[in-house]
C-alpha cells in the first residue's frame, strides 16, 4: 500500500504497548542472520519491484528513513534507486548489527543503521525527510491504536511534502476479509511452502479489526518463523489519518518485474 503526504505530529508513548511491541519484534533477534533468506524467493521479486515502482519519482536525491529496516535489504535498494542518503531503523539490535555489517566502502556516510522502536520514536534529525519507507511495518501493530501511533512517528519525520510508502497484507475491507482469510488458509494447506513460504491465519483478533498470523519459511528457512497481523483496509486508512498522514492514500497493485515476464 502507499500512504502518500505527511504533516508533523505529536504523540503520547505508552509503556504497555511499547512492550507488547517489544515482545513481538524481539522474534527477529534470533532469525538476523537468516532473515535475507526471504529475499531470494519469487514473492521478493514483486516485492521489491513494486517498492520500486512506488517510489521511482521520489527517490531520486531524497533523504530516505527506512523503518523497520531488517538487515537493510531496502536501504541499500534505495541508495541504488537514486536515493542521497538512507537511514534505516529495526527494533532488532541483531537485525542492526547485520546491517552495519553489509554497509560497503562506497556507501559509508550516505548509510546508517541504528536500533530503535517506532512506537517510542521522536523526530530523529534536524532535517525531515523526503521519503519514509514502511516495508512489513504496520502489520506488527495489534491494533488501531497502535498502528495510528506509528503514524504519528512516520508523520513527525516526514516533510509536508514527503511520502510515506508501505508494504502490507493486502488491504481487505472488513466485511470481506474473514471469507480472504478462509480461502488464505485453504491454499497454504494446499500449497503447502510454494512460493517458499506459509502462512497460517490461526485467531481473529478479538477487536474485530483482522486476524492474527504465522509467517513461516520453507526449504531452508524452514526454521524462520514469525507472527503479526493482518488488518483489514479501513484500519489502515483510520490509523493514517489519525496518526497525522494528512495526505491521499493509494493502493497499489504488486507489479510483476519485466525479467520475470520476458522469462515466463
Amino acid at each position: 500500500g502507499v500512504e502518500k503526504d505527511g504533516e508533523s505530529a505529536t504523540r503520547t508513548n505508552h509503556s504497555s504497548i511499547r512492550n507488547q511491541i517489544a515482545t513481538l519484534m524481539s522474534q527477529y533477534d534470533d532469525i538476523a542472520t537468516k532473515y535475507n533468506i526471504f529475499k531470494t524467493f519469487p514473492t521478493s521479486m514483486l516485492e521489491t519491484e513494486s517498492l520500486f515502482q512506488a517510489v521511482r519519482d521520489r527517490i531520486k536525491g531524497a533523504r530516505v528513513l527506512d523503518l523497520a529496516c531488517g538487515t537493510g535489504y531496502y536501504s541499500h535498494k534505495s541508495l541504488e534507486w537514486g536515493a542521497a542518503s538512507v537511514l534505516g531503523v529495526d527494533l532488532s539490535p541483531a537485525m542492526v548489527q547485520v546491517a552495519n555489517q553489509s554497509i560497503s566502502d562506497a556507501e559509508k556516510g550516505r548509510l546508517a543503521f541504528r536500533a530503535g522502536d517506532v512506537l517510542e520514536m521522536v523526530r530523529l534529525d534536524e532535517q525531515l525527510f523526503d521519503v519514509v519507507l514502511g516495508v512489513w511495518l504496520l502489520n506488527y501493530a495489534d491494533s488501531l491504536d497502535q498502528m495510528a501511533r506509528m503514524c504519528y512517528a512516520i508523520s513527525a519525520n516526514l516533510k509536508p511534502d514527503g511520502v510515506f510508502v508501505a508494504i502490507t497484507p493486502p488491504p481487505i475491507p472488513a466485511d470481506k476479509i474473514d471469507a480472504f482469510i478462509h480461502d488464505r488458509n485453504a491454499f497454504y494447506t494446499s500449497h503447502p511452502g510454494e512460493w517458499g513460504i506459509s502462512v497460517d491465519y490461526y485467531e481473529r483478533m478479538v477487536s474485530g479489526e483482522g486476524w492474527k498470523a504465522e509467517v513461516r519459511g520453507s526449504g531452508e528457512a524452514s526454521d524462520v518463523q514469525f507472527r503479526c497481523f493482518h488488518h483489514s483496509q479501513e484500519v489502515y486508512e483510520l490509523a493514517a489519518k489519525q496518526g497525522g498522514l494528512l495526505g491521499s492514500v493509494a493502493w497499489l497493485p504488486a507489479r510483476v518485474p519485466e525479467q520475470a515476464m520476458r522469462e515466463k
